[in-house]
Formats: structure tokens, sequence, C-alpha cells
């Protein structure tokens, strides 16, 4: 039964990012600023999903559809591009920079926050290079024809995540090294009570 919730939730939340990429292929979407409580919202992103969570205990003022769109694929791409059977999938939003206490900041504050995915990645896959991000970016790069696509895909891809990061203000960026793939997105918020 929690599998089929969180298939549902999953559902739905794809649903919401699909408007919200439409939107935004058509120059239309325009970002709700509302607070978030960031623990709910990256336990959402890991409903039914094996994964890690390390979040920081705010509360931020965010657009939540955009920032879960870019952060869910980040996460489904962690798990359907990295290893097959040990990806170990980590979940971190934290302050920029290091500091892990966030208990003198107070509502009204802006902090800027990193948002970071990091897995193993797959042994049998080429490592993940500027060029090849780029050409992805750009929409260059497709599955072909014969690779065919996953039938659960919402076709929301990378370079959905760098428009809606653009939309956002958020700076994202993909790499590789020893073995570990980072997807990591810097956002300046405000704190919400």
């Amino acid at each position: 039964l929690q599998q089929s919730f969180a298939a549902l939730r999953r559902g739905m939340r794809s649903c919401r990012h699909r408007q919200a990429h439409l939107q935004l292929a058509a120059q239309r979407y325009t970002p709700v600023l509302q607070p978030l409580q960031l623990q709910a919202f990256s336990n959402d992103l890991a409903i039914g999903r094996k994964m890690t969570l390390r979040v920081a205990d705010l509360v931020v003022r965010i657009d939540a559809t955009l920032c879960g769109l870019i952060m869910d694929n980040a996460i489904s791409n962690a798990f359907k591009h990295g290893h097959p059977r040990e990806p170990e999938v980590l979940f971190t939003i934290s302050e920029a920079g290091g500091s892990d206490s966030t208990d003198s900041l107070s509502s009204g504050d802006h902090v800027r926050l990193s948002f970071k995915v990091t897995n193993k990645c797959n042994p049998a896959r080429p490592a993940l290079t500027p060029e090849y991000i780029d050409l992805v970016r750009s929409g260059k790069s497709f599955p072909s024809a014969s690779q065919g696509t996953n039938a659960m895909s919402d076709q929301i891809g990378l370079q959905h995540s760098f428009l809606a990061a653009h939309a956002h203000g958020m700076q994202l960026s993909l790499t590789q090294e020893d073995g570990i793939v980072t997807f990591e997105g810097l956002l300046q918020v405000e704190l919400a009570e």
C-alpha cells in the first residue's frame, strides 16, 4: 500500500512538473515564492525511494514547483543512470559554503543554499564530461530511437532542469569525479517563519 501511495504521489508531482515545463517552454511561467519547510520537501521527494537525506531544518521562500522539478529530475537520474545495484543516492540541502549550523539565522535573513544529489556512477557508462553536459543542455543529445524510452519517463530531462533553474535564479552544475556524480543547485533564498 505504501508503494502504491508513493507511486500516486510521484505521478501527481510529475503532472505538476509537466505543466510547469510547458509554461516555461512557452515563457509563461512566473515563479511564486512561498514558505517551504525543507525537510518536508525532501521527504516528499524521497518517498518510495531508497536514499539518504541530510537536510537543514529551515523554512524558506521558494518556488516549490520549480525546485521540485529540478531536484526530482536529478534524483530520478541518479537512480536511472547511476550504479545499477548500489547507487548510494544522497540528497542534501545545506547552507552553501559548508556551515552546518543554521541556528543563528532568523526570519527575513537571506542565505545561499546548496541543493545537492550525489550517487555512485554506473561503471558501464562513459564518464560525464563538460562537453557532454553542454550537448545535453542544448537539447542535441537524446536517446536514439533504438534505445527507446522508459514507459514511466516524464520526458523532463536535464535541459528542462536548466530551463527551470534559469527561471528561478538557481545555478546548476553536474560533474563526475572519482566514480561519484554530483548534481548541485545553488540558490539565494529568504528565510520564512
